[in-house]
């Protein structure tokens, strides 16, 4: 293979995301739904996507994801802490409905790629780690096929990073248990699959609860 092939694996569904919490950096684990989850998608990899690596965040909800994969994968999964997902501060553990009724949310959604007002990492910040990440699989894996077990914000900037998209507020969807293909050739980047989870019977591709993104667009039209 003339090239890297690159699978953003969003972690299957956790005890927060059933609940409609803000996660960030809280470690909780996956929840039954997102266990059966991850074995559907470990069934469709073992038949249609060999992987060389599986390179997986630290938080806990990732390396379960990795684990359970690594079952059908029959490959160790590499723990990289700049694929977790981003520090939401003081949000972290709340809904999206409380969210948006503080007075700093309409802040945020002016200044989404750089804000930092609760506390935590900014959006640019989780960029230059992923970016990071992307120039060491550039240097170092040419010619493998790369499975990333991360979170739908991470791979949300993980596209923004690799297309070289200038920061906006880009509606990247990533489901639980969904793959985005990202293929590296003659030294760029490239798209080959978007938020498939055609794996997942009765999936909706609906999740917003890791950015807000249906609050946000409510918000924005009020």
């Amino acid at each position: 293979m003339n090239g890297i092939i690159l699978y953003l694996i969003r972690h299957g569904e956790s005890a927060y995301n059933s609940q409609g919490l803000i996660q960030g950096q809280c470690d909780v684990l996956l929840s039954d739904k997102g266990r059966r989850q991850v074995c559907t998608l470990g069934e469709r990899m073992k038949k249609t996507t060999p992987v060389d690596m599986i390179i997986t965040s630290d938080l806990v909800r990732a390396q379960e994801t990795a684990k359970i994969l690594s079952a059908y994968v029959p490959v160790s999964p590499i723990v990289d802490r700049r694929w977790r997902e981003i520090f939401w501060g003081s949000w972290q553990g709340r809904t999206w409905q409380e969210i948006v009724k503080l007075p700093e949310f309409a802040v945020y959604l002016q200044e989404w790629y750089t804000y930092q007002g609760h506390g935590g990492e900014s959006w640019q910040e989780v960029g230059s780690r992923i970016r990071g990440a992307l120039d060491d699989i550039e240097r170092q894996h040419f010619g493998k096929r790369i499975a990333i077990v991360t979170h739908g914000g991470t791979s949300r900037v993980t596209l923004i990073e690799a297309l070289r998209l200038p920061p906006r507020y880009y509606p990247f969807n990533s489901d639980n248990a969904s793959i985005t293909e990202l293929v590296f050739e003659e030294k760029r980047w490239r798209l080959r699959r978007l938020n498939d989870a055609a794996h997942l019977e009765g999936s909706t591709l609906e999740d917003h609860c890791f950015t807000g993104d249906a609050y946000a667009n409510k918000a924005k039209q009020q």
